[in-house]
């Protein structure tokens, strides 16, 4: 089957693409004839009619004339609707406008990708050659194979920002296509301040509620402020243009739905922003889409684990399985009395790390605990190190923690245990990790102020607190900030993942469990696996269960 590319009004672009065609092609591709040099866009139609059944690349500068008869340059809107016509018409074609607008329409955008037409913007000759060089072997790929779904046309791509930092909340779209960047929309959200005062008063109930002893009446009273939450929510998400955007969005023939970023003040971050849902949807956002908090929309963040076969993962483990019992806390400055519940998962959650090291080493599927075999294991593991308690040692746990961090190389800390929060005079919660000490009745406190010291001389990049409440809001009224201590964290880490409530033993080895899969074994982005997680949680109790809104991604 042959591909033929042809170059509609545009003569310079002709010569790259003639260059293109002797250096990669000639000889080496003999699928693939020379280029075609035509001045009209009406000529096309018989041409591509004339090659019938072959498959073409067809390039069209913006500035060429639809026909002989016609005097100046079309207007786009011409140019657009007579290509429309021409893709329909000839579907083993792939047509690819050559603009020059920067500042194009992001409707006429839409219009274009929804009608398979690709685009190139003529600004930068390097991404023009790299365009036409993957239009004509996808061209060639759908030819060999008989398939006219296989010619490639890029989709938008989208990181829609929730700015929930301003006076006047937005959905701020930021829009890429082929990598190039496209003018930003912003789309008002109905966020003001008396709406969002509600939100935030209706997710410190959540926070108050969520945070007593797990009974049947608790939990049904968390469930119904849930509903009461979604029911503010659903005022601030029901602007009918935001609705529209996101129905539009959803497209996957138009649009790529890459992720959505929470950017909020420290006044807001309590808000459960993560209950809220876009319209009539049954499922929130986060439950459907990649999500993750941020204070600023910086540069788009580093959200896949770097690694190659030369440089693996490594990973530290912490197990902090203390006694179950009241136990008196020390710290630097103070004792106090806690009660803790017993982690029987704890050690499952770490031999986790070890058996995906297992299978990865031995290049097997890796096979879950609960007998699901899943496919081996993408991403490179190098070392799996699992910290616990030592008898044989009279070295504190926090010491052999500050040692490793500080003298190896670790990409992810995953701690396994239990934290608590002590208050602050400044209305924010100091967060503690406990350490056991070898001690029945005693255990160790450790601050995350001291662990962000030690990480801070570390490589991490990833830390995961499986814990209760590891980022906690301090939800109640006049509480504002979030722990002061996870705060001082976020700005530290690139990446930290935990709940903002209690979690079961049970529920966070099966949450960590799913994460980890779709990270490692699945080679998923951190926002990707929290999703999908989260979504496992979500569907296995069809909502009613509000765990699913516990779990927090903060980027720095």
């Amino acid at each position: 089957m042959t591909v033929h590319t042809i170059v509609v009004g545009d003569s310079d672009l002709f010569d790259d693409l003639y260059s293109l065609w002797e250096t990669e092609f000639e000889g080496k591709v003999p699928d693939v004839r020379s280029p075609e040099d035509v001045r009209y866009l009406d000529r096309v139609d018989d041409r591509l009619k004339e090659n019938a059944p072959d498959f073409a690349v067809v390039i069209v500068n913006q500035r060429a004339r639809l026909n002989k008869a016609e005097k100046g340059e079309p207007d786009l809107v011409s140019m657009m609707a007579r290509l429309k016509d021409l893709q329909q018409g000839h579907p083993r074609s792939r047509f690819v406008l050559c603009l020059y607008e920067q500042n194009l329409p992001f409707e006429q955008i839409t219009t274009l990708v929804a009608a398979k037409i690709a685009i190139v913007w003529l600004s930068d000759a390097q991404i023009v050659r790299q365009e036409l060089r993957q239009q004509i072997h996808s061209a060639v790929d759908a030819a060999r194979a008989s398939d006219p779904e296989g010619l490639v046309a890029p989709r938008l791509e989208v990181i829609a920002e929730f700015r929930f930092h301003i006076p006047d909340p937005e959905l701020r779209l930021h829009v890429f296509y082929g990598g190039f960047p496209l003018p930003q929309r912003s789309i008002p959200i109905h966020g003001d301040a008396i709406l969002m005062h509600r939100f935030l008063e209706g997710s410190n109930e959540v926070d108050k509620i969520a945070s007593q002893p797990s009974t049947n009446a608790t939990r049904a009273k968390l469930l119904d402020a849930m509903v009461a939450l979604d029911r503010v929510g659903l005022q601030i998400m029901a602007d009918a243009a935001l609705i529209r955007e996101y129905e539009t969005l959803e497209n996957e023939h138009i649009a790529k739905l890459v992720r959505f970023r929470i950017t909020t003040s420290t006044e807001r971050y309590p808000c459960l922003f993560e209950a809220l849902r876009i319209g009539a949807r049954p499922r929130p956002v986060v439950v459907e889409h990649p999500t993750y908090r941020s204070v600023y929309f910086g540069q788009d963040p580093r959200l896949r684990l770097e690694w190659s076969h030369s440089n693996p993962v490594n990973v530290l483990v912490v197990v902090a399985n203390v006694p179950a019992s009241q136990l008196t806390v020390e710290s630097e400055k103070e004792q106090v009395c806690v009660n803790f519940k017993p982690l029987p998962f704890a050690e499952e959650e770490a031999n986790f790390f070890t058996r995906l090291k297992q299978a990865h080493d031995q290049g097997k599927p890796f096979e879950r605990v609960d007998g699901e075999v899943g496919k081996p294991v993408k991403v490179a593991v190098g070392r799996v190190d699992i910290l616990r308690y030592d008898h044989k040692t009279p070295v504190l746990l926090s010491q052999r923690l500050r040692k490793a961090l500080t003298e190896s190389q670790y990409d992810i800390l995953h701690f396994i245990g239990h934290a608590y929060g002590h208050p602050l005079p400044n209305d924010t919660i100091d967060t503690r990790l406990v350490l056991p000490t070898g001690d029945p009745a005693a255990a160790e406190a450790l601050t995350l102020f001291q662990l962000t010291n030690w990480l801070n001389k570390s490589n991490v990049q990833f830390v995961y607190l499986s814990c209760c409440s590891g980022i906690p809001t301090a939800g109640g009224a006049g509480v504002t900030l979030t722990s002061a201590a996870v705060a001082q964290l976020f700005q530290s880490i690139p990446l930290t993942l935990g709940f903002r409530w209690d979690v079961s033993d049970e529920r966070a080895f099966e949450f960590a469990q799913d994460f980890y899969t779709e990270l490692f074994v699945q080679g998923c982005d951190f926002d990707e696996a929290l999703q999908k997680a989260r979504l496992n949680i979500y569907d296995s109790s069809a909502g009613s269960e509000p765990m699913w809104a516990s779990p927090v991604l903060l980027l720095q």
